[in-house]
């Protein structure tokens, strides 16, 4: 599905994709991110579905560079032209 279609039925979210490296097993991959919230809490709730063993760590990254936590999901998704280039728009992580 398209993520224009998606954004147009969930106004106030963003369409991610979590692409995890060979070595990363998660449950799920496709998500919807509130546009209000910081990637902190956003990852948060992605990394209750990946399975990793104690003292292990996980860093998500976007365009091969780490993200501020601290950052506006939405306001990322707007400011970064990326996104509105590619086919589906989808947040790629």
């Amino acid at each position: 599905m398209d993520a224009q279609l998606i954004r147009a039925k969930y106004v106030s979210y963003v369409p991610a994709i979590i692409i995890p490296s060979d070595k990363v097993q998660i449950s799920k991959t496709r998500f919807l991110l509130p546009e209000s919230e910081n990637f902190g809490l956003c990852i948060a709730g992605i990394r209750k579905h990946i399975k990793t063993k104690a003292g292990e760590a996980v860093i998500f990254l976007i365009d091969n560079r780490t993200v501020d936590m601290q950052q506006n999901v939405g306001a990322f998704y707007s400011q970064n032209k990326l996104y509105k280039r590619q086919k589906d728009s989808f947040l790629i992580i």
